[in-house]
């Protein structure tokens, strides 16, 4: 009688334990970890230089002159008024330089879950 006592006693116990497993709620202990998630650095640098030329030139010459009238002929070795001589010379340069720099830093080495 006491043999069975003893395991009707371990039997009930063993039910009691289960049955507190059972209604308890899974729980964990959960922090942040760090094992080396990956460091990116990005640099970059761009420079930029432009020179620019340009030349016109712009030449012009007129020459009138002014031929003398007798009656209906003409005479081209006389005139009545003086002759007209123009000339131009342009000459155009120009130059442009330009110089521009643009720098980025990325640097993303802090990772944080939570």
């Amino acid at each position: 009688m006491v043999k069975a006592r003893l395991h009707w006693i371990s039997l009930t116990a063993l039910a009691l334990v289960a049955g507190l497993m059972l209604s308890c709620a899974a729980s964990a202990s959960l922090f942040g970890t760090n094992f080396g998630f990956p460091v990116l650095v990005h640099t970059s640098q761009t420079v930029s230089f432009s020179n620019d030329q340009a030349i016109s030139t712009d030449n012009e010459a007129m020459n009138l002159n002014f031929p003398a009238f007798h009656g209906i002929a003409s005479d081209p070795s006389s005139s009545t008024f003086p002759g007209m001589d123009m000339g131009n010379d342009l000459l155009n340069k120009n130059m442009t330089t330009n110089f521009g720099q643009i720098g980025s830093l990325l640097d993303f080495n802090k990772l944080g879950f939570h």
